[in-house]
């Protein structure tokens, strides 16, 4: 069981790249690890679905501790919806 799982989100995590984004989450949600590291410092967009699949597993990250390093996209983002304080944000990207 590795300690830390990372998903990485580059460039813009439109639409078609939440899906993927999601079973990204969702495969190092199931791998046992102690903590999540979602690195969103190479997103230039983060869409509103990669949004709801990250406060997903905020929400109910049961057993591993969810944390994100945000880029700027992303951490607009997740001001304008309210979210700033739902993750808790590490990195330079950090609110």
């Amino acid at each position: 069981m590795a300690h830390t799982v990372v998903v990485r989100g580059n460039g813009d995590v439109d639409a078609a790249g939440a899906v993927t984004f999601a079973v990204a989450l969702e495969k190092a949600a199931a791998s046992g690890a102690l903590t999540v590291l979602v690195d969103l410092t190479g997103a230039g967009l983060f869409c509103l679905e990669a949004a709801k699949a990250l406060v997903a597993h905020a929400r109910g990250s049961n057993g591993y501790r969810l944390m994100l390093n945000p880029s700027p996209a992303v951490r607009r983002k997740l001001s304008l919806l309210g979210l700033t304080g739902l993750i808790r944000q590490t990195g330079s990207g950090a609110v």
